[in-house]
């Protein structure tokens, strides 16, 4: 694991203060997220627009005013973030339809037992608009509330054992590229997995938050873009660690620190340029708002064609702003273990490259940064291009090198690349969320070949 941290930055002052309720969405039609504002003490729906400096605009009043919740999401279709509103005095589930520099309400369903839902918004059930995920902590049921166009059908996916202030975020934990689920009890501090099956969530431990009361969690691409990461913020002492994601638990490290420790608000969302997930932090004693940004950006990179015989040539493509190295390695496999040989190792500089918001449709569309020629000598076989950044960061592009026409066997191994890209949900969107359009033009984290999975390491 790499050192990182958060270097915070004073980004708006609200006056007079007050104990707002923040979420992060794309309202206004950018690429990076803006902020959504909730005042309970007179109902009012504020958007900051994302710039140099927040510009918050009023855009709805709801009644009663008091003890809402809200999430965000597109729900409707529209070209912008929609809000979802729950009101617990009557169980009532209304979709704010984003009309450019207003929400227009709707009611969408209602709950009984009307109080005591926690909710978040994700692509569960391969639909192209945010399903609604609820948990009743009277029982520990978890639901999905499908989206229909006009209101969320909910199903039961799940049960846990109910513990009062558990805490659920939604985010891709497992790299499919749909919606999964994460949960943080305070009575024991266990954290827990829900992985989407399509139609439930199986569970699984995926870490200890010591001790175990007193954290807010927030999910996002915190260290890499391929599997959600967690954020958790400990209101005793104002340390807030990033849990990176290892494919089967969170690995903690501590990112910041947040003066005066207690009573901090945290808020997930991809707020700057390059689209990588940040934190904004608010506090109420003095309405003070703060860009917490991570103080690097882990490499990545991606390759195209994916293959090439001796002669041919493969252009590499990465993001990440510093020095760093390439080894070229080929791959085998004859028992459990991936044998890999070492080919080449050589130096480049990495520039960050933006991002765009659907990239996991239309690509990244990033400049070369290396590319490679495979030598005659080299045998055929799945390689990878494993990128090493300053800090010790890594990421691993597989490609593969054919072989030449004199050397061809009377076998051939077919790479399962359309399977790679099933499976692909860098950026937030897969096959298996629903995408009917994906592109190979993007990171592949889950195709490494050392990586414990069906697709490349299977074939090998």
């Amino acid at each position: 694991m790499v050192d990182r941290e958060f270097i915070p930055s004073q980004w708006a002052t609200l006056t007079p203060p007050a104990d707002l309720q923040f979420r992060a969405g794309l309202f206004t039609g950018g690429a990076r997220s803006d902020l959504l504002g909730y005042h309970p003490g007179n109902g009012t729906l504020w958007v900051g627009r994302n710039g140099a400096q927040l510009s918050f605009e009023h855009w709805a009043t709801v009644t009663p005013a008091a003890g809402w919740q809200f999430v965000s999401g597109d729900f409707t279709g529209g070209p912008g973030a929609d809000v979802v509103g729950y009101q617990p005095s009557n169980g009532s589930v209304w979709v704010g339809e984003n009309g450019g520099s207003q929400f227009q309400f709707q009611q969408w369903a209602g709950l009984q037992p009307a109080a005591g839902w926690q909710f978040g918004s994700g692509l569960f059930t391969g639909g192209s608009k945010a399903d609604l995920f609820g948990y009743f902590g009277g029982n520990g049921t978890l639901w999905v509330g499908r989206n229909t166009g006009a209101g969320f059908d909910f199903q039961q996916w799940g049960t846990v054992a109910p513990a009062v202030g558990r805490q659920w975020v939604v985010g891709d934990f497992t790299g499919t590229g749909r919606a999964d689920v994460a949960g943080y009890d305070p009575l024991t501090g266990e954290l827990l997995v829900g992985e989407n099956t399509g139609h439930k969530f199986l569970f699984h431990h995926w870490g200890t938050l010591s001790p175990p009361a007193g954290w807010r969690i927030e999910a996002g691409f915190f260290t890499n873009r391929g599997r959600a990461d967690l954020s958790a913020y400990f209101s005793k002492d104002g340390s807030v660690w990033v849990g990176e994601n290892t494919g089967s638990a969170f690995a903690f490290q501590k990112w910041g620190t947040g003066t005066p420790p207690a009573n901090w608000q945290f808020v997930a969302g991809a707020f700057d340029a390059d689209i990588w997930v940040d934190l904004v932090g608010y506090h109420p004693s003095n309405g003070s708002l703060w860009l917490w940004r991570s103080s690097t950006r882990p490499i990545e990179g991606y390759c195209w064609p994916l293959s090439a015989a001796p002669g041919e040539s493969i252009s590499f493509k990465t993001s990440a702003g510093d020095q760093a190295s390439v080894t070229f390695k080929r791959h085998t496999s004859t028992s459990p273990a991936v044998d890999s040989v070492a080919m080449r190792t050589v130096p480049f500089t990495s520039p960050t490259q933006p991002v765009p918001v659907d990239a996991f449709r239309i690509g990244c569309g990033w400049s070369e940064t290396f590319s490679l020629t495979p030598p005659t000598n080299w045998p055929s076989g799945i390689y990878s291009a494993e990128c090493t950044d300053a800090l010790g960061g890594q990421s691993a592009i597989t490609f593969v090198v054919k072989p030449a026409p004199q050397q061809r066997s009377q076998v051939a191994l077919l790479a399962n690349v359309n399977t790679w890209l099933a499976y692909n949900g860098w950026g937030g969107q897969s096959k298996y969320s629903g995408l009917a359009r994906c592109s190979f033009l993007r990171p592949f984290p889950a195709a490494a070949p050392t990586v414990d999975s069906h697709l490349t390491r299977g074939e090998l």
